[in-house]
């Protein structure tokens, strides 16, 4: 039947997706973290402990797009804001968040949905380490 043949294809789909993930898991951060390994002995400890955390970061963040790869962007937005606001109060820096619900309307398909997830998760780290903000917006 037509519901089933697009069932199956989107389980399809969502496999692809979580194959080429843990292909990014493997090429990116096994790759940072084998440079660092490397490199271990020459770098200082703060940015040693940075590198290990941005790695952790990205990992992180790359696991929470394997549970939300069949959400779409508002849901998977909503997942990234809950796993950051504890480490962001953590830095005594106050978390406002404002929602569009047109987004609920948009489906960028999960690699789209990492990359945006990405792109913010590497604002909100620009901002905790280099902004001295007391409020991210």
């Amino acid at each position: 039947s037509y519901a089933e043949r697009t069932r199956m294809q989107r389980q399809a789909a969502v496999l692809e997706e979580r194959q080429r993930l843990v292909r990014d898991m493997h090429d990116g951060i096994g790759g940072k973290l084998l440079g660092l390994r490397l490199q271990a002995r020459h770098i200082d400890g703060t940015t040693l402990e940075q590198a290990l955390d941005d790695s952790l970061a990205d990992l992180r963040l790359i696991v929470d797009s394997l549970d939300t790869a069949e959400d779409d962007l508002s849901e998977a937005l909503i997942a990234f804001e809950r796993r950051v606001r504890p480490q962001v109060q953590a830095a005594g820096i106050t978390l406002t968040v404002h929602t569009d619900r047109a987004l609920d309307q948009v489906q960028p398909g999960p690699r789209a949905t990492l990359q945006i997830l990405r792109i913010l998760q590497e604002a909100l780290a620009n901002a905790l380490r280099h902004s001295g903000a007391r409020q991210i917006t």
